[in-house]
């Protein structure tokens, strides 16, 4: 009947960002040891962050970019994130960044993104907009995590699956709790039901 019963609440930790964006902040003379600190803690974060300015040009870079892609901040400095594009890095993903940047809204995305060297490896990209004191938009604040080893793990698992579909046996697997985690083709056939039916659902 309309009756609200539950609200749901999402929380993210958007630390890294903060501190991406203090770092960002100019600072009087007297608070000198407070920039520092901030800069130390800046550099020391393990995921690879990249400020961009609103023409799309880096700005500043820590040091797990650096580890991360091989080029040091100074050569990412002037110019756009399409230095760390290549052939399968997905349009896709890139329109649909380049248009939260337009709207001047945040946006995660998993996409390719390759090293100086050429190599290719995946990331998991937080991009969130900076304001000043008035509220305007001032740059961008992109966060990167290499998920390469999930990315490989998760290719893997769908290889083995579409082999698992490609047996005449039904298999089956479930958990301690005997709720079933797979179905393949196979068992849909012989037991009538699709996997996304029984997901989840005690043997």
């Amino acid at each position: 009947g309309g009756e609200v019963r539950a609200y749901q609440a999402v929380g993210r930790d958007i630390t890294t960002r903060k501190i991406a964006e203090e770092a960002l902040l100019q600072v009087s003379s007297e608070k000198e040891s407070l920039r520092l600190n901030l800069e130390a803690v800046f550099q020391s974060i393990p995921d690879g962050i990249l400020t961009i300015d609103q023409n799309f040009s880096v700005v500043r870079a820590n040091k797990a970019v650096e580890s991360m892609t091989g080029y040091k901040p100074e050569e990412l400095y002037g110019s756009t994130p399409k230095i760390l594009q290549g052939p399968k890095t997905q349009r896709v993903a890139l329109d649909r960044i380049r248009q939260a940047v337009t709207k001047q809204t945040s946006i995660r995305e998993e996409l390719i993104n390759y090293t100086k060297k050429g190599g290719e490896f995946w990331i998991d990209i937080d991009i969130a907009p900076v304001t000043d004191q008035k509220g305007q938009v001032t740059h961008f604040v992109a966060i990167q995590r290499d998920i390469t080893a999930r990315k490989i793990s998760e290719e893997k698992l769908e290889e083995q699956a579409a082999l698992l579909d490609k047996a005449s046996d039904a298999i089956l697997v479930r958990d301690l709790d005997l709720k079933i985690r797979y179905w393949n083709k196979s068992a849909e056939r012989l037991y009538g039901w699709k996997a996304e039916e029984v997901m989840g659902r005690r043997i």
